[in-house]
């Protein structure tokens, strides 16, 4: 598969992606609606309820941006360099990032979902095996965990396949 050519492709200005989403919003904005909703009902049905759902996209996103996004040489984005950092760091403090801990609180601050419902969810989730928490790292996902297969074998395909659908889709517009 060819990498993309950024010099070649000519990007639309904020200016004009503004005026693209002003003049086509009735056309843009339901695939926007429709990627989130065929997203979170992806979520719900593999993990199981709409409140795990949303904390672990949170757990996950915190772990994407502690193992992934800190420590990926700047030349190489590609989806499967990101996908071995995935995998690589299970609650290290050593990882980059590291010193970063993601708390009950903050949870609770990103979801909105109360603070004592976070807690005791993010418990569960971790009696699962799915997270580990601990006080020198907070909460973090456990790679090793069934729901960590989930969500590489299942939950990423179905959003790169989504998320290229909304793109071809937008992309169609300009």
């Amino acid at each position: 598969m060819g990498s993309v050519d950024k010099e070649g492709t000519a990007r639309p200005s904020d200016e004009q992606l503004q005026e693209l989403v002003t003049e086509k919003f009735s056309v843009i904005w339901p695939e926007i609606l429709l990627f989130f909703v065929a997203r979170t009902q992806k979520l719900n049905a593999t993990l199981g309820n709409p409140l795990d759902a949303m904390i672990m996209q949170v757990i996950c996103w915190h772990h994407f941006l502690l193992n992934i996004r800190e420590t990926t040489d700047a030349d190489d984005n590609s989806f499967d360099t990101a996908l071995k950092l995935w995998s690589r760091y299970n609650n290290d403090a050593g990882a980059a990032g590291g010193s970063k801990r993601l708390t009950f609180a903050a949870i609770e601050r990103l979801t909105a979902i109360p603070f004592e419902t976070v807690r005791r969810r993010v418990r569960s989730l971790e009696g699962r095996g799915w997270v580990i928490i601990s006080d020198e790292t907070g909460i973090d996902l456990n790679v090793d965990s069934s729901v960590n297969q989930l969500i590489v074998e299942e939950i990423y395909p179905f959003e790169k396949q989504e998320f290229v659908k909304l793109l071809s889709k937008v992309c169609k517009q300009l």
